[in-house]
């Protein structure tokens, strides 16, 4: 297997990008909006200058990716207040199949946000199952700590929910430590 390098995302992968999303984070809340909310979501994530998209491919096959923000606290207001209209659509679409995702939301936007110290942050990190255990998720995460030492960014978090077994090994696996919980869309 001939392996590229991690790189940038570029808008011409986004669809597969957005694709290999959907299927392999079937529990993804925000799956549950559908495709066109997550294309809608990353064609504003891969432009803002706040925001760092690492894909890794395998033959021209996106198998991983991370998305990272620079103020994790911010991440979420700038994708909806650019895209309010189109985001709302897809969410009143889908809360007519599942109306309580809409009160999900409404908690979520009620709920005073947890002002956080460390700011970066990594959003998402994804590595094909059929590619996982060989070293590709420490990849990514080597390659986004590369791009935040140039920044000259000392510290980033990440979030995970709680009994994400498999999430939290390979974290703690890399030196993380849990310094705080959160409840975030009803999970911690």
């Amino acid at each position: 297997m001939q392996m590229q390098q991690v790189h940038n995302l570029t808008p011409p992968e986004l669809n597969q990008f957005v694709t290999l999303h959907y299927l392999i984070l079937k529990e993804s809340f925000l799956n549950n909006f559908g495709k066109n909310f997550l294309a809608i979501s990353y064609q504003t994530i891969v432009k803002s200058p706040n925001n760092i998209c690492l894909i890794l491919k395998d033959q021209g096959q996106i198998i991983g990716f991370l998305v990272a923000t620079l103020d994790g606290d911010k991440f979420n207001h700038e994708v909806i207040s650019q895209n309010f209209f189109p985001l709302s659509k897809e969410i009143l679409k889908a809360s007519f199949k599942k109306p309580q995702l809409l009160i999900k939301i409404i908690l979520w936007k009620l709920k005073k946000p947890s002002v956080k110290k460390i700011k970066p942050e990594v959003q998402f990190i994804l590595v094909d199952p059929k590619y996982q255990g060989q070293g590709f998720g420490r990849k990514l995460i080597h390659e986004l700590e590369q791009h935040l030492k140039r920044m000259k960014v000392p510290q980033y978090r990440v979030g995970t929910k709680a009994d994400n077994h498999a999430s939290n090994t390979f974290y703690q696996k890399l030196g993380f430590k849990l310094s705080y919980t959160d409840n975030f869309f009803g999970d911690n």
